[in-house]
């Protein structure tokens, strides 16, 4: 809910904290000083209602109804909140405003919008029967005409104050009827989505949750899906009977794993922005460097062959091709790790007058949209091709078709009799069948994301795409408390799975805690790895602790273990840890290392030496084995060997900046101050966020007091560094 005033915004508070006297009372307030004399009569109501509970409170009846009512007034008082501030949108600038102004033009009503959309169909089925030789032109004439009404009605259904049940009724058995056409179903249901996202309305959720559960049709149910999912907001849900709604699907098991499936899906689409940089950078340089074709002013050239080439470099092409089909393939596996590869080229295309209508954003691609009419003259086959191909969401199928319109006649003509014949198309995805839920469902989130980042008012709607910490995309933790834990326990552990592969270890965590239990030991695992991730040693610890006793023979959570007590600073138990682990995988390079390390890092040199030993051995240009060497050797304080092998991993160039510091004391250590001073210099620079020096001494201070480095000296070199 984008709150326009400071009194609105504590409303809020007080209804979320069920003060309903504190929501009257400043309600009051509002509508007073506001002069909003539309909404007057119904607060007048619900404060005698409420004046009527207290009377009776006063009076010392036990009324066993006194807590239903309080909860039916203050869902009445968000249903009234809501529309105070609709209503103050209406009269200033931006989406809301804009679709009310217009919408109001026509001031269209339930049983016009029925009227209408079901003659809409009866019209064109009627002139599509008729033999007349003007039959293309009047139905293109009705298609515009229906474009402009269904865009109004978009509009209207937007900006529509809280619906009641009747509103619901209709809706719902509009949107399930045969009678009118399934992309202005589609449209309506995108509509009532963008307004109970942004207003929580009991009874458009309702409607998207009764056309999910009744429709037949795929592309109904995901539309429904979406809407109703992200209209579910924390605290404010309380208040309706949103629980006793939700119970019709939450003990279906397909529900659940579409549920699991969409908070995939909206994950991929938020991350869209990173895989365009990553194409840009990547992928599209190699593509334009080895292609043959130019871009200039008056359109698509052929570059002339270069014969010189061919002869001092025949085997050109092939290696040109090869990395074409390198960076094919490349895009083909981000796809079929589901993102979205095709927004970063699209998103440029949404500027177009076509997208100023907000209809637009949400409308099913059909090839008779009357923006569409003069492509289709011009070139049929070339849009039929590229469009039936490719795995496109709607909008970016329109910015196709409109951006084709602009450059067709500027395509030489061999690649445009190409194009027709089929012989140049997009990269075709056979990864899921184009009428499965889970593709449905896939476009249309695609349709979506392009809205909330691109249109030009995106602000004032709520980002469901946004999936940072406190972010709305993250839909299962709003809709936990109405799931049945239990039962989806294997899906939500696969979900977790899913946030820790990408990185997000915070909502991996909020999963993990809805389904906390010590019997699982796949959570118990999951969750040390995300405290891990998270820094939070002790609580990673705790866990372990609890489990490993009955689980000796688990070699993943004894490898995980280990990880933790390394870095939790416990170096010694990680030793005694990976210990085991190698007695059951003695040829393991990866537990040899880490033992070896655990015990350099707890200060068992002696112990550790042997181990180093054999990976030196084994493996003598390893830089990580050099780096634990060398470490072990200032440990020793054997600085010049020390010295030696960081010179050694300079050379062989897989330095890191830690390097320059622990150089830096191989140096120090041997009195060599100047070139001390130089590397203790370079560290500082290979850092790109600042660092105190003194506080990385003080984490050293353990082999700098080893090898005589007094306060003093400290103090001093800090000087000598910062004043270089």
């Amino acid at each position: 809910m984008n709150h326009h005033n400071e009194l609105l915004l504590k409303v809020v508070d007080d209804l979320k904290a069920k003060n309903l006297g504190a929501v009257i009372r400043k309600t009051g307030k509002y509508i007073q000083e506001h002069s909003i004399g539309s909404l007057s009569e119904r607060f007048e109501e619900i404060e005698r209602n409420y004046s009527l509970i207290r009377d009776y409170m006063l009076k010392g009846y036990k009324d066993t109804s006194r807590e239903a009512m309080c909860a039916q007034l203050l869902a009445s008082m968000w249903n009234m909140v809501c529309d105070i501030e609709k209503y103050q949108r209406f009269m200033e600038t931006g989406v809301y405003a804009g679709a009310y102004r217009r919408s109001h033009r026509k001031c269209i009503q339930n049983d016009d919008v029925r009227r209408i959309l079901e003659e809409y169909v009866q019209d064109y089925a009627m002139l599509s029967l008729g033999i007349e030789s003007d039959k293309d032109e009047r139905g293109a004439q009705l298609i515009k005409q229906h474009q402009e009404t269904i865009s109004c009605i978009f509009d209207n259904v937007l900006v529509s104050y809280q619906w009641r049940s009747d509103d619901c009724e209709f809706y719902t058995k509009l949107l399930l009827s045969p009678t009118i056409d399934v992309n202005d179903a589609l449209v309506l249901i995108s509509a009532i989505t963008l307004s109970t996202i942004n207003y929580f309305d009991f009874f458009k959720f309702k409607t998207l949750l009764n056309v999910f559960i009744k429709s037949s049709g795929e592309e109904l149910r995901q539309r429904a899906l979406v809407g109703w999912v992200m209209a579910i907001k924390d605290d404010i849900c309380e208040l309706f009977p949103v629980r006793k709604e939700l119970e019709r699907v939450m003990h279906s098991d397909d529900v659940m794993f579409e549920l699991h499936e969409l908070q995939k899906q909206i994950y991929f689409c938020a991350e869209a922005e990173k895989d365009n940089e990553e194409i840009a950078k990547e992928i599209m340089p190699n593509l334009m460097k080895n292609n043959n074709l130019r871009m200039t002013r008056l359109g698509i050239e052929e570059k002339e062959e270069d014969h010189l080439q061919d002869i001092l470099h025949p085997d050109a092409d092939e290696k040109n091709m090869e990395a074409v089909e390198k960076s094919f393939k490349q895009m083909l596996d981000m796809q079929k790790r589901g993102s979205d590869i095709y927004f970063g080229g699209f998103s440029q295309m949404k500027r177009f007058p076509f997208f100023n209508d907000l209809c637009n954003w949400f409308m099913p691609f059909y090839k008779e949209h009357p923006a569409l009419r003069e492509v289709y003259k011009k070139g049929s086959k070339i849009v039929d091709t590229l469009l039936g191909n490719g795995p496109f969401c709607d909008s970016d199928k329109y910015s196709l078709a409109i951006a084709i319109d602009t450059l067709i006649d500027k395509i030489p003509s061999d690649y445009r009799e190409m194009m027709e014949g089929g012989q140049i198309t997009p990269l075709a995805s056979d990864l899921l069948e184009q009428d499965s839920a889970a593709f449905v469902r896939r476009i249309y989130l695609q349709n979506l994301y392009r809205f909330f980042r691109l249109h030009y008012d995106r602000a004032e709607f709520t980002d469901i795409f946004n999936v940072n910490t406190e972010g709305y995309g993250f839909f299962i933790g709003r809709i936990s408390p109405y799931m049945y834990l239990e039962k989806c326990r294997q899906l939500l552990i696969g979900l977790a799975r899913f946030f820790i592969k990408h990185g997000d270890y915070f909502h991996a965590d909020e999963i993990l805690d809805m389904i906390y239990s010590e019997d699982d030991i796949d959570c118990i695992k999951l969750h040390v790895t995300v405290m891990l991730h998270l820094g939070n040693f002790d609580e990673a610890i705790k866990d372990i602790e609890s489990v490993i006793e009955e689980h000796t023979g688990d070699e993943q959570l004894l490898n995980i273990a280990a990880e933790v007590y390394f870095k939790a600073g416990k170096p010694s138990i990680a030793a005694q840890l990976y210990q085991r682990l190698r007695e059951n995988h003695p040829d393991s390079k990866k537990y040899l290392f880490n033992n070896a390390a655990s015990l350099v890092e707890a200060g068992d040199i002696q112990n550790a030496l042997p181990l180093l030993a054999e990976l030196d051995f084994k493996y003598p240009d390893d830089v990580a084995i050099m780096r634990t060497r060398a470490w072990a050797c200032l440990r020793q304080g054997k600085a010049i060997e020390a010295e030696s092998l960081y010179n050694r991993i300079m050379k062989i160039g897989g330095i890191v900046s830690e390097d320059y510091l622990n150089l830096g004391y191989a140096l120090w250590f041997q009195n060599d101050i100047n070139a001390a001073v130089d590397m203790l210099c370079n560290y500082l620079m290979k850092n790109i966020e600042k660092i105190d020096l003194l506080t990385i001494f003080d984490r050293d201070r353990v082999i700098l007091e080893e090898n005589g480095i007094k306060k003093s000296d400290i103090f001093l070199m800090n000087d000598l560094v910062n004043n270089k």
